[in-house]
């Protein structure tokens, strides 16, 4: 990559200083003496020098800034929007890990259930410590079970597809420890043993989707692909949705069931202290160790992060996208400011012999504004056009933006013309303080 970005600068350093040296050898020096004190910067001399390459360039590239300009305005609006999504938990001062299968345990569950009822006791010890809790698969991280379900007493309507939810095993106090609300019933607790009937607790989604207007308290749902092994769940509570893979899909349906009745060989712990998390890693990895000195904590993160994670993919696309508009930005203010300077210098005995026959300053300065930009508003007008054509390609990375936003395309022009508007000022000042008498005597 350095070896193609050193031989592209040699090639467009060569290639764009032919193209003037390659002109100044075609002047015609007879036609530029007559041409000797022609207007440069009144109306007509505008018309005639438009389509010149120096203008042509500089009109190019207001245009593809103002193109990148609209893609990352799009995107920044997006971002915006997404990260004011409530995931549907409160991350802060959440630290978070994975603990795998335990080999020595092999499939006795017991051994597990023992395990983790004593961790929790341990965890919850510790100074700093709020309240843990623990899920098959948390919030934002890699894996779903999502599966068909049945619930008793419900037909699906023609055409409506098969109801399918996601299962998850949540344990101790997780709906707590992540500030998931309780909208109905209640939360497990000791009465939901192994030796309890099976229980229980959907989201708000699923209870809205399958029980509309109706208390989903006591109702019964299944797992068709366990079979008879295992009853009806009765549903004891309704919990908030919260976002499952990302931040910009709709909640799924889901539905949790105790650790005590469902164990599992790995599960996710969710801790939440009263202060910085990160500080508690190594107490609690000192309390796993204490009950199984070969468990490695995986994947250990603060909530905060994950969702930082979620949003990393169109972070670097809002990024990548935003630079390469400051920089065709960067371009195109300093071609115009160059071309408006060149266009100032080569006019300073006209504009020496205006003010000498009255002309004002303000009359000079609006002439180079006027000249600048006309050529801002062309470049604004093609680069617009290209952004309508163009962000169609954004639609995926856009979430509840459209692609002809308003706010985009009204504040990037806005933007381009007083950026535009402040580089055209700087020759336009320049002019209008020529001195007439020193203007003719150079001449």
């Amino acid at each position: 990559m350095v070896a193609f970005t050193f031989v592209l600068s040699m090639v467009t350093a060569v290639v764009f200083g032919l193209a003037p040296s390659w002109a100044v050898s075609r002047v015609d020096l007879n036609r530029t003496v007559r041409d000797t004190g022609r207007s440069l910067i009144g109306p007509r001399s505008f018309i005639r020098q438009r389509w010149s390459v120096r203008r042509l360039l500089v009109v190019t590239e207001l245009s593809l800034a103002a193109a990148l300009l609209t893609g990352a305005g799009l995107l920044m609006h997006s971002f915006w929007k997404l990260t004011a999504v409530d995931p549907g938990f409160s991350p802060e001062n959440v630290l978070s890990f994975q603990l795998p299968e335990n080999r020595a345990y092999g499939r006795d569950m017991d051994a597990y259930r023992r395990f983790y009822e004593e961790l929790g006791e341990r965890i919850a010890a510790l100074p700093g410590v709020e309240s843990a809790g623990g899920m098959s698969v948390l919030p934002l991280a890699p894996g779903e079970s999502f599966a068909p379900i049945v619930v008793e007493g419900y037909a699906a309507g023609s055409g409506e597809s098969q109801l399918k939810a996601d299962a998850r095993t949540v344990l101790w106090d997780y709906f707590e420890t992540m500030k998931i609300p309780v909208i109905a019933g209640r939360c497990f607790d000791e009465r939901d043993s192994i030796d309890s009937p099976p229980v229980a607790i959907v989201d708000e989604t699923f209870a809205e989707r399958v029980w509309p207007g109706e208390s989903p308290i006591g109702k019964r749902i299944r797992d068709p692909a366990l079979g008879g092994r295992l009853p009806w769940l009765t549903v004891v509570g309704v919990v908030g949705s919260v976002k499952r893979a990302d931040l910009e899909s709709v909640s799924q349906m889901t539905y949790y069931q105790p650790y005590s009745q469902w164990a599992q060989q790995w599960m996710y712990v969710a801790v939440r202290t009263s202060s910085d998390p990160e500080v508690l890693v190594s107490a609690i990895a000192g309390e796993v160790w204490a009950l199984d000195k070969d468990m490695p904590l995986l994947r250990v993160a603060t909530m905060d992060t994950r969702i930082a994670d979620a949003l990393a993919r169109r972070r670097f696309s809002l990024h990548l996208l935003g630079a390469f508009a400051a920089i065709a930005l960067g371009l195109a203010v300093a071609g115009l400011y160059g071309v408006m300077a060149c266009t100032v210098g080569q006019s300073t005995r006209e504009i020496g012999i205006r003010m000498a026959l009255g002309a004002r300053q303000s009359d000079v300065m609006r002439v180079v504004l006027c000249n600048g930009m006309a050529l801002t508003g062309i470049g604004l007008a093609i680069g617009l056009a290209i952004s309508l054509a163009a962000t169609r390609v954004l639609r995926s990375l856009l979430y509840e933006v459209a692609t002809t936003d308003p706010v985009t395309f009204i504040g990037v022009p806005l933007l381009l013309a007083a950026v535009a508007l402040f580089a055209c000022y700087i020759p336009a000042r320049r002019a209008a303080k020529v001195d007439p008498m020193a203007a003719l005597r150079c001449e």
